[in-house]
């Protein structure tokens, strides 16, 4: 059997979290960016979101990364990126 395909993350991309929340995918994701990468993590639902921001705070109330912000808004609204954040080639 073969194993499950993973996303392939380099530390220097850009990533757009399009379902971020409760926070586990986006943490990982954040971490496998390291400081070299950055990583934008949307959320729909405003009650989500501040799950999703508690889930990413450390004990003093700050993210525990700082590649990752957090925005929330819906797909067909999103603010314009000044970089790509899809790679097909890689997949």
């Amino acid at each position: 059997m073969l194993p499950p395909l993973l996303l392939q993350v380099k530390p220097t991309d850009f990533v757009l979290d399009m379902c971020a929340a409760p926070g586990s995918k986006t943490k990982q994701l954040s971490e496998m960016l390291g400081t070299d990468g950055f990583l934008v993590a949307n959320e729909l639902d405003q009650k989500r979101t501040f799950t999703l921001t508690h889930n990413l705070k450390g004990g003093l109330g700050e993210l525990l990364t700082g590649n990752t912000i957090i925005i929330n808004n819906d797909a067909q609204h999103l603010p314009e990126f000044k970089f790509t954040v899809d790679a097909p080639e890689r997949f």
